[in-house]
């Protein structure tokens, strides 16, 4: 776990040692991590949405007047919560997953005036989870039981998670001078739990981790 976080911290260090150059944009912002399934013994309104946050640096590249690609790095969370009521036990488990995101944003930049433009954005990116836990808490009428968090295992067995995953993001802001303040969706595309070989409706089962995200940017 050391090596791949060492592997991340690396990875964002390099994204910012260019500070100087043209077109880096520092960020940060908050996401709103949730879960989503599609097979219909697995929808249920038990499983709610957790905050997170994210943090990084993208590199605008002009292509035409008003058109950029903007590939970047992004250390990120992941996640969801759930609640299970049984009779007078209530169980909670809540799960969290640090990961890098490499999104590579196609923009459209229209200005309104010299410093004031609006902007929108889809985005390819690649998710690499890093680290991840899980944490259940029970109560039983006045009795509660809280369990320390249990890091669960990246593999490729049925039931693991999967480390790597890819989907959308779909963005949109505006931009003022140096700063700017968009709003965006993750919209995982791949299973984020392996589900083996096995056959039938599980096949449907789709676990994706999505994330409305808040982001601050600031133009070096």
């Amino acid at each position: 776990m050391k090596k791949v976080l060492l592997v991340a911290v690396m990875a964002l260090v390099g994204c910012f040692v260019s500070a100087n150059a043209q077109g880096l944009i520092l960020k940060v912002g908050g996401n709103l991590n949730s879960y989503t399934a599609d097979l219909e013994s697995a929808k249920t309104d038990m499983n709610k949405s957790i905050l997170g946050f994210h943090v990084g640096a993208g590199y605008e590249i002009g292509i035409i007047e008003y058109f950029a690609i903007e590939p970047g790095v992004l250390f990120d969370t992941r996640g969801f919560k759930s609640e299970m009521n049984v009779g007078s036990v209530s169980t909670k488990m809540t799960e969290n997953i640090y990961s890098i995101t490499i999104p590579v944003a196609l923009k459209g930049k229209f200005p309104i005036s010299d410093d004031f433009k609006i902007f929108a954005g889809l985005a390819p990116f690649a998710n690499i989870g890093l680290v991840g836990n899980k944490k259940f808490d029970t109560e039983l009428g006045d009795l509660s039981i809280d369990k320390k968090p249990e890091e669960f295992k990246f593999g490729n067995e049925f039931g693991d998670k999967n480390r790597i995953n890819y989907g959308l993001n779909f963005n949109a802001g505006v931009e003022y001078s140096k700063m700017s303040v968009s709003v965006g969706y993750d919209m995982m595309m791949s299973d984020g739990i392996n589900q083996g070989d096995i056959k039938g409706t599980i096949k449907d089962f789709k676990p994706r981790y999505n994330a409305l995200k808040i982001t601050l940017g600031y133009r070096l």
